[in-house]
């Protein structure tokens, strides 16, 4: 069975995890536009969910909410962090670990 969660797109997702952030700081689309150095047009239809944040976006969002940037990624409380598929132990990759 699908939740309506999981129903949502990404795209969806973060935009109703950055409403949600925006609403518990008080943070408007405006101030937020502000913020970002663009139109409220431009914030409004990502905030709605027709077209994506990018990375820049939600670099800049996460740092002025004050929220860690795997929020705005749609990552959900239960989810952890993954391991790369294949990977063993703590999930930390890269660098030479041959002996």
């Amino acid at each position: 069975m699908t939740t309506a969660i999981e129903a949502l797109t990404l795209r969806e997702r973060v935009a109703a995890d950055v409403r949600a952030w925006m609403t518990k700081r008080g943070v408007t689309g405006q101030q937020l536009a502000e913020h970002m150095n663009v139109s409220t047009a431009y914030v409004s239809r990502r905030l709605k969910g027709r077209t994506a944040f990018d990375v820049d976006d939600l670099d800049s969002i996460a740092g002025y909410l004050g929220v860690p940037l795997g929020i705005q990624l749609g990552a959900r409380p239960s989810d952890g962090p993954r391991p790369p598929a294949g990977s063993q132990g703590n999930g930390i990759t890269g660098g030479n670990t041959a002996a």
